[in-house]
């Protein structure tokens, strides 16, 4: 009897060694990222959007994401993906098969097992096919002289002020890690029909290290913008930026910095 109740003992721990280093899998997935969004191609302005997947909060990662386009001639130009909410756990993807410019995509998606926010993902394709195009080459290239006869137009009156000469989709950045003690000491919006460039600096005034920054759009666009470091660095106590994009700001851009307790 006494034996008996040993090996069982001994089964039990087993089990419960497996089933930990099973979750400590199930958590891991072998994926080390901050990021939360991403975008692939770019979105022409007569792109339309033709499909949109969200993937939910508590969905078992991988995943992999499929989209063909059932109108032929209408590529694939443009896909967005991004978070929801901000975690410190990111996610990866990667084009597992298919290519921007075609008709079919499929995506991989991994991170963290049990999802913990929603990731929402768009793709966006050629509202006109390449049959109709030929077609229409010429009246359109009447068009296009026309609107580029616009824009010198606009570029003579408005001068540099309009470009900021920046291309860029991306509309998220994080800077260094965020250990859990830390604590928002600093926060900023720059508004929606702000002007950039904009510098933003900070100094913590209890000379407390920054160590993370994240900066954010609070909502879609075609048009993101770049940020360069300045001054400072991620871990002193003081640092600084400088924001460009759409001169006029087509979204408000949150700005958060988490310094040592």
């Amino acid at each position: 009897m006494l034996r008996a109740h040993r090996i069982l003992l001994l089964v039990a721990g087993v089990f419960c060694l497996l089933s930990a280093a099973a979750r400590g899998n199930l958590i891991v997935n072998g994926v080390n990222t901050s990021r939360q969004s991403y975008f692939f191609g770019a979105k022409d302005a007569s792109d339309i959007l033709c499909y949109s997947k969200t993937l939910l909060k508590g969905s078992v990662m991988p995943q992999d994401v499929t989209y063909t386009n059932p109108a032929a001639g209408k590529n694939i130009n443009f896909i967005t993906l991004a978070a929801d909410k901000y975690s410190s756990h990111g996610f990866t993807v990667d084009i597992a098969s298919g290519k921007i410019g075609t008709t079919t995509v499929t995506l991989r998606l991994n991170g963290k097992s049990i999802l913990p926010y929603s990731i929402q993902i768009k793709y966006y394709c050629s509202e006109v096919g390449r049959f109709s195009i030929g077609r229409r080459k010429t009246s359109r290239r009447k068009t296009m002289f026309a609107l580029k006869l616009v824009m010198l137009c606009a570029l003579g009156t408005a001068g540099a002020w309009a470009l900021s000469y920046v291309v860029s989709q991306e509309q998220s950045f994080f800077f260094g890690r965020k250990p859990t003690d830390n604590l928002l000491c600093y926060t900023k919006t720059i508004g929606k029909g702000s002007g950039l460039p904009v510098s933003i600096s900070y100094t913590n005034p209890n000379n407390k290290n920054i160590n993370f920054v994240t900066m954010n759009a609070d909502k879609y666009s075609s048009s993101g913008y770049t940020v360069d470091k300045t001054e400072g660095q991620i871990g002193s106590p003081s640092i600084a930026y400088r924001l460009n994009g759409p001169s006029v700001l087509s979204y408000a851009i949150i700005i958060n910095m988490y310094c040592a307790p």
